[in-house]
Order: structure tokens, then C-alpha cells, then sequence
């Protein structure tokens, strides 16, 4: 995430493979800062409990907590993790909703004008099944003066979406109030996605 407060990156998660062991590739629960002004890296140490390792998560910058929110990922199997980091105690929250979706190489982004976590798509693997090509639109809510401060909300809109994907781009017009996405990887023909959608948070509607 970029960390417009501090002027720096931060980084959690996702996985590293050590020359020492082949190559081998294991999900990491490690922070690491970057200063956008020294261009130098460093790592940050929590303090208390922290998420478990995961890769395939997202995560987003919460300007009105001064945070970083992960959501998401998997280590094995999917998971609805959500987590909270606080820039000024340097300690995690588990702010896990129990309906809360479940989601892997999914995108996220920060809604500035409903102050809240949106994301789209990905997967869901349970371990039994794995369920591809996700179009779903889910919101949570990080306005700390809102009845339903960090819970969940479906935003899906059923009669006219675009294809389910993993693995695609996404951003946040905030001119125009909307989210657009962009290609992706279609799971269930094994194929690259090069269509462009744009989902309207006013009246939740999608055009191609």
C-alpha cells in the first residue's frame, strides 16, 4: 500500500523462496516499509498477535484510521481474514466479521467517498471445492461514526456483470465514483481476459 501520511510503501505478506532451499516457495508474515524519500527498505516489527502467513491477499490504505487493512489470501485454503494495522501502535487487530466472504487473487480498492474496502472477483477453495471465476462485489465499511463500522456488505448487481476473474487490475475513479477493472485470467477456459468494466457506486451498475 502507499502510506500517503508517511510518504512511504508497505508491504505484508505474500511468499519468498530462499536459495537455501531449493527454491521453495513459503507464504511470508512479514512487514517491510520502503521510504519513498530515502528509497531505502526496512522491516517493521509488530508488536502482539499478528496474521497468519498468506499469499493471494489484498490490502488497502484506511486514510481515517492511519492503517492498513489486509483482507483475505490463502495458505493452503482460502480464508476471510481481515486484519488491521495501526501505523501509530504498531499492533494488529483481527477485525474478522464471521460473514464475511472468503477470497484469494482477488483486487481491492479504497472507496474515499463511501469510506470504505471494495473488492471484486477471485476465488474461493475450501478444500473440497474450489469455486472459480467469482464476480461479486462486496464493501467494508471503515467510517468509524457508521452503525455498521467494519461489517461487511454485498454490493452485486445480478442482471448485468462482467465475468468473474482472478489475477486482474483494478482502480478507483474518484471523479466519477467508480470502480474500473480491467483483464484478468478466466480459471475455467484457462485464458487471459482483456475486457475493461466500470461498476458505478451511486446506483451499483456495471457498463463494458
Amino acid at each position: 500500500i502507499y502510506d500517503a501520511a508517511a510518504q512511504r510503501l508497505v508491504l505484508f505478506g505474500g511468499r519468498f523462496a530462499h536459495p537455501d532451499n531449493g527454491g521453495v516457495e513459503y507464504p511470508s508474515t512479514d512487514v517491510w516499509v520502503r521510504d519513498l524519500q530515502g528509497d531505502t527498505w526496512a522491516p517493521l516489527v509488530p508488536g502482539g498477535i499478528s496474521p497468519t502467513a498468506r499469499a493471494g491477499h489484498t490490502a488497502i490504505y484506511d486514510p481515517l484510521g492511519h492503517r492498513m487493512i489486509i483482507f483475505g489470501g490463502e495458505n493452503g485454503f482460502t480464508t476471510n481474514h481481515t486484519w488491521a494495522f495501526d501505523f501509530e501502535t504498531r499492533r494488529w487487530r483481527n477485525i474478522t466479521a464471521a460473514d464475511a466472504p472468503a477470497r484469494e487473487d482477488h483486487t481491492a480498492i479504497y472507496d474515499s467517498h463511501g469510506k470504505r474496502m471494495i473488492i471484486f472477483g477471485g476465488r474461493y477453495n475450501d478444500g473440497e471445492v474450489d469455486y472459480i471465476n467469482i464476480h461479486e462485489v462486496w464493501a467494508l465499511d471503515l467510517d468509524p461514526s457508521s452503525a455498521t463500522f467494519e461489517k461487511w456488505q454485498n454490493l452485486t448487481k445480478e442482471d448485468r456483470h462482467p465475468l468473474g476473474r482472478s489475477d486482474h487490475a483494478v482502480v478507483y475513479d474518484s471523479l466519477k465514483n467508480r470502480m474500473v477493472i480491467f483483464g484478468g485470467w478466466d480459471k475455467d477456459k484457462k485464458a487471459p481476459l482483456q475486457d475493461t468494466w466500470a461498476f458505478y457506486f451511486k446506483d451499483r451498475t456495471n457498463t463494458d
